[in-house]
């Protein structure tokens, strides 16, 4: 082979490299889990090896926010409604869902788990509060593995991992182990901490997520972002997502008011995904906010379209 085109084959090999590097990179990998193996022969083609990817990837993080869901109102167990419900959720790319639907004994098990197994292309995320202050479950890490296998099983791509912070009596050792054990059953994370440095170095993982909850607008207030905001962008660069909400006194009955919340929030916090909700998130009004509404008020101007994609969907049971 001459130099020539030893020369040219050398740069082409050079150039594939990179172009995977830039992919897998881009789907969520760290730098830090690539590696170039250099071959022996003439032309020197380098290949990627990929060490390890633990969990397994969801999706690559978008770089316009996308709409998500939180839902702690009930399934049906009319069928009709229940499939409702699992189309308008479908429209959602993450939903979560309450706590206790894991548990077999919760009437609504069956049909929760009807509707994770029905819809593979929405990653539905179950609720584990992990807080130990007063009020709340106090779990034991036995118990919250319990529950987190519960939820695998039913399943869930992840868990929310609720009053998680430092403000709810949980110490960084107890948020990383807890974060270790639901990775161990190959389930992503979202934490929800109001301090987003307390969520650094805990071993968070491409994949997961930070919950930013009603840094805007909480039940229909006004509200302030915490100081330790400028925390978001170090977490950003370790390819965590970051899933923002805001909340009103009442659950939305127009579009008009979901927009005004989603673009309040935009205009402090630079997320990657947004839900919208009444109070405790649909848990008194089991409303599902479309989809649309959320999208309309991120993107960069407004389109209705059609009403018929529009409507709420207002379970009974």
């Amino acid at each position: 082979m001459n130099n020539s085109l030893h020369h040219k084959t050398s740069i082409y090999a050079t150039a594939i490299t990179a172009i995977f590097t830039g992919l897998l990179i881009t789907l969520g990998l760290p730098k830090s889990l690539v590696t170039y193996a250099q071959s022996n022969s003439p032309l020197r083609a380098s290949r990627l090896v990929v060490t390890s990817v633990s969990p397994p990837l969801l999706r690559p993080i978008s770089m316009q926010p996308q709409p998500f869901l939180i839902y702690y109102g009930w399934f049906s167990q009319n069928s009709t409604v229940l499939a409702q419900q699992a189309r308008a959720m479908e429209k959602y790319s993450v939903v979560v869902i309450g706590s206790g639907l894991e548990n077999a004994v919760n009437p609504d098990f069956n049909a929760a788990r009807t509707v994770i197994g029905e819809d593979s292309a929405t990653a539905f995320y179950g609720y584990i509060s992990i807080g130990k202050a007063s009020g709340l479950p106090n779990y034991s890490r036995a118990a919250i593995a319990q529950r987190a296998k519960e939820w695998a099983a039913i399943g869930v791509k992840g868990i929310l991992l609720d009053d998680a912070g430092p403000d709810f009596g949980v110490s960084q050792g107890r948020l990383q182990s807890v974060i270790s054990m639901v990775h161990a059953l190959h389930l992503h994370v979202i934490v929800n901490s109001w301090d987003p440095a307390a969520v650094i170095d805990v071993g968070l993982a491409p994949g997961d997520g930070y919950l930013a909850e009603n840094w805007a607008i909480a039940a229909g207030k006004v509200s302030t972002p915490p100081v330790e905001a400028r925390a978001l962008a170090e977490i950003k660069q370790q390819h965590i997502a970051v899933y923002m909400t805001a909340t009103n006194a009442q659950a939305p009955t127009t579009p008009q008011a979901v927009i005004h919340d989603a673009r309040a929030t935009l205009s402090l916090v630079e997320g990657n995904y947004m839900a919208v909700a009444g109070p405790n998130y649909s848990s008194t009004s089991n409303r599902i906010v479309p989809e649309r509404w959320v999208a309309s008020g991120l993107a960069p101007a407004s389109d209705f379209g059609h009403q018929n994609d529009m409507r709420y969907v207002v379970p009974q049971k």
